[in-house]
């Protein structure tokens, strides 16, 4: 009763992405968007390391590993927060039509 879809092997033409990224807010927009994606990941992959090196040393050094701990999580909140007042801005630019 239900057809097999078939499946599309053709690729999207630069010219069709290009459209996409100029209504999304341009290349300027995608490089800032992917920089501070990149650097939250980053944090976050040291937030888990550090974390991980915090709880295999002991409690020995607990006060160094607490404040390079926060430290590290206060970057990754103003990160997130960057990442998202970026994208929130990005989205409002292009509603207006200011590009």
């Amino acid at each position: 009763m239900i057809k097999d879809e078939n499946k599309e092997d053709k690729r999207v033409s630069w010219k069709t992405f290009t459209v996409y990224n100029n209504y999304l807010g341009g290349w300027g927009f995608f490089s800032c968007m992917m920089m501070v994606q990149i650097a939250r990941q980053v944090l976050l992959i040291m937030g888990d390391y550090y974390l991980s090196d915090w709880t295999h040393k002991g409690p020995n050094a607990q006060q160094q590993m607490f404040g390079f701990y926060s430290t590290i999580t206060f970057l990754i909140i103003l990160a997130s927060l960057l990442a998202y007042l970026v994208n929130y801005l990005g989205m409002i630019y292009k509603s207006l039509g200011l590009s």
